[in-house]
């Protein structure tokens, strides 16, 4: 609809605002804008209600066509509308009201795609200075920009649409980002429980390393007191062994003095029988006994001299008897065996850790070496034949250190050489 012709104000002052048309008063082409920009839907119902009008079943439109048809004259409902309009846009459209209609032209155009232009439509609608031609102008402008708005309008619902499909998607996506978050939570509540038992696990376990650390620690002490024990029982076992061997040597010593005093009984029992043999038998040219008796003196002195057979120390005086190893206590007695016989006798421990020197040069001063075998080291007995080869000395192994051993084998050797 185009705007009226109105005759133009030749008595208007530039310089004074010019009186505000009322609602009812505008021209008619701003009517339906100024409803439809200026007054929101729920406003207009309100105002339509108000007047006493039954809006509880009227669409959009036919509460906008009603307001716009109460602009054709004044009324409650033209009153309270405009009343509306003047509370919301008089303090923002007073800077429009009192501009000159060229610079207000401008002002307009500036204000239609900003967000004063509502306030700039009603200021338009209200102002009674404005010409045909800048009512044409400025509503020429307002349908342009309604066109234009519409545009925007379709563009921003199919903007819409597109973002509604987007929003769908987002949607799905944050539905599934949900439903991923609720099986991660899922799987990480799992994993805490599985980190709860791995805990308590570990504490099982280090509680058990624990405790079988102290029963190591138990078993350890209980080794070491075994093994002192078992140490201590050695040395006692030693020392029995040490002991047995010297009740052996001592019943072997003990035997070989019952032997030796047995010998020595029957050649004691011998020497009798001679002399009183002797002492019966008289002697033939000599009735008074003299004879004998000088016989008996003789025969006395020469007795240290003179061995029969059966002597086994016969023929020593010019022999040096070695003895390697026996029993150290028998020393004396074998000294006094072979020196009470004229021998000479040398004697030795058969010890040869420090070397076989010492044995060497006792067993070339020695006419006759004997060494017992069961006082001696199997090497000790091994170096003494080696060394009686060597110097060319006759070497007699003993079976045991007895006298009566020792005897014996001075006794063969004199009768029948060396035993090697």
């Amino acid at each position: 609809m185009m705007p009226e012709a109105t005759p133009p104000l030749s008595s208007t002052n530039v310089d004074e605002a010019p009186p505000r048309l009322r609602f009812w008063e505008i021209d008619s082409c701003f009517r339906c804008p100024v409803v439809g920009a200026c007054l929101s839907h729920a406003e207009q119902r309100s105002l339509l209600k108000r007047s006493g009008a039954r809006i509880a079943d009227a669409a959009p439109y036919e509460v906008h066509e009603a307001l716009v048809a109460a602009a054709g004259g004044e009324n409650g409902l033209s009153r309270r509308i405009d009343t509306l309009l003047q509370r919301k846009y008089a303090r923002d459209a007073a800077g429009l009201l009192n501009l000159p209609r060229e610079a207000f032209a401008e002002r307009f155009r500036e204000a239609l795609p900003s967000e004063g232009m509502e306030a700039a439509l009603w200021a338009a609608a209200v102002r009674s200075d404005l010409g045909l031609e800048l009512k044409r102008e400025v509503f020429g402008e307002l349908h342009m920009a309604m066109h234009a708005a519409i545009g925007e309008r379709r563009q921003a619902a199919r903007e819409a649409v597109r973002a509604g499909e987007g929003t769908e998607a987002l949607r799905l996506e944050l539905r599934q980002a949900a439903a991923d978050k609720r099986t991660l939570q899922k799987e990480l509540d799992a994993c805490r429980r599985e980190l709860e038992k791995s805990q308590g696990a570990l504490a099982h376990s280090q509680s058990e390393r624990l405790r079988l650390q102290g029963e190591l620690d138990v078993r350890q002490r209980r080794d070491a007191e075994a093994e002192a024990a078992a140490g201590e029982s050695l040395q006692w076992r030693a020392m029995f062994e040490d002991m047995r061997r010297r009740c052996e040597d001592a019943s072997q010593y003990a035997a070989l003095l019952e032997e030796e005093n047995a010998g020595l009984s029957r050649q004691l029992e011998r020497s009798r029988d001679s002399k009183a043999r002797y002492d019966r038998a008289p002697f033939p040219s000599d009735p008074s006994g003299e004879a004998q008796g000088a016989y008996g003196e003789v025969a006395a002195a020469t007795q240290c001299r003179e061995c029969d057979d059966d002597c086994p120390v016969s023929d020593l005086c010019r022999k040096r008897i070695l003895i390697v190893g026996g029993i150290e206590r028998m020393e004396s007695r074998y000294r006094k065996l072979i020196e009470g016989g004229g021998g000479v006798m040398e004697y030795h421990d058969g010890h040869v850790k420090k070397g076989a020197r010492e044995l060497e040069c006792c067993l070339k001063r020695a006419d006759m070496v004997l060494c017992p075998i069961n006082c001696n080291s199997h090497a000790a007995c091994l170096i003494i034949k080696k060394l009686g080869k060597k110097h060319g000395k006759p070497v007699c192994m003993l079976p045991n250190f007895s006298l009566s051993a020792v005897s014996r084998a001075i006794w063969n050797e004199d009768r029948s050489g060396a035993v090697n």
